[in-house]
């Protein structure tokens, strides 16, 4: 007998990304008008072949490769470019001090949002899911300056994501205690991406713009 409930054992989570997917494409800012326009067949879902990087059950996945940049040259070529780097991300990139790396590819994976419901969508819920349910790693320093060098502002609109946290360790800034890196992006595509960082306590709630990035051990 075929079940009735096809969505039984998909998470309320995945849900809410789907259907904040189908918004997305269609436009549509009512969530059960984006629904009805799908479920009518007024509009047709079909998988992108544009973009260079891939999307598995709503976790947003591409590769980065690093060129033997240290924190300074990294805060010079943003500095110069079209990516401003905070005060608070500047004294967390050199408190980090990592001297870069050369050749090593990494992928990685950015978690929407959207699978958290509203109060789970802290810190610590994101690094819980991340290790429990994908074994993902937690990425460095230097893939922050990476992420936000890959990425452009129309990449992470279509992404739907205003600001990517990267889930590294911790770093201790002198002024304001323990940091995260954060790219944050421009939905208007006119302004410059910027290089910011935020409190990391595991009890910061984020919005459901916000991508979480780890480190996939698998290559995508």
């Amino acid at each position: 007998m075929e079940e009735r409930f096809v969505i039984s054992n998909i998470t309320a989570g995945r849900l809410n990304a789907l259907v904040k997917h189908i918004m997305r494409q269609t436009g549509e800012t009512d969530p059960k008008k984006a629904v009805r326009l799908v479920n009518s067949g007024k509009w047709i879902l079909s998988q992108s072949k544009n973009h260079w990087w891939r999307e598995e059950d709503g976790i947003v996945y591409f590769n980065v490769t690093s060129f033997d940049w240290n924190v300074e040259t990294w805060i010079t070529h943003f500095q110069t470019g079209d990516c401003y780097v905070g005060d608070r991300a500047q004294r967390v990139l050199r408190t980090s001090n990592f001297p870069g790396t050369k050749g090593i590819t990494a992928t990685i994976a950015i978690l929407p949002g959207s699978l958290f419901n509203d109060e789970h969508r802290t810190t610590a819920e994101a690094r819980l899911n991340a290790v429990s349910q994908h074994n993902f790693q937690d990425p460095t320093a230097e893939l922050a300056c990476l992420i936000c060098e890959r990425l452009r502002n129309q990449d992470a609109k279509a992404m739907g994501f205003s600001r990517i946290v990267v889930m590294h360790e911790p770093i201790d800034d002198p002024q304001d205690g323990g940091s995260l890196l954060t790219a944050q992006f421009d939905p208007l595509l006119v302004g410059r991406k910027l290089l910011t960082a935020f409190d990391s306590s595991p009890s910061v709630i984020w919005g459901q713009d916000t991508g979480f990035a780890f480190v996939s051990p698998v290559k995508k």
